[in-house]
């Protein structure tokens, strides 16, 4: 069984399968919404992977099946077409409410 898997363009995920990871590619928000929901009832996966490219659309879903559910846990990470920082504002908020602190960008 795996433990993690990452969904996004083919281009952007295809080498993290040399890594171990299931691979499920998805050319739209739509998509993506799909397949998470049916990894998260499925609880195959610890953590999902997702390119930022559908951060916007895909957030709102992700955060909503997050609080329902401990595992998996959806993190955003650059597409091959650079970081927008969007999935580093999340972890950001996270060890922020886990810890009280900003840890990431304390200056």
């Amino acid at each position: 069984m795996y433990e993690m898997a990452i969904i996004g363009e083919i281009d952007s995920i295809l080498p993290f399968r040399a890594l171990g990871l299931e691979v499920y590619e998805a050319e739209s928000s739509n998509e993506v919404i799909k397949i998470i929901k049916q990894l998260f009832r499925q609880k195959t996966y610890k953590v999902l992977i997702v390119t930022e490219t559908y951060f916007e659309e895909v957030y709102p879903v992700s955060s909503e099946l997050e609080k329902k559910s401990f595992y998996p846990s959806v993190i955003f990470i650059p597409s091959n077409q650079g970081s927008k920082q969007l999935g580093l504002q999340k972890i950001r908020k996270i060890i922020e409410r886990a810890v009280g602190v900003d840890l990431l960008f304390k200056e």
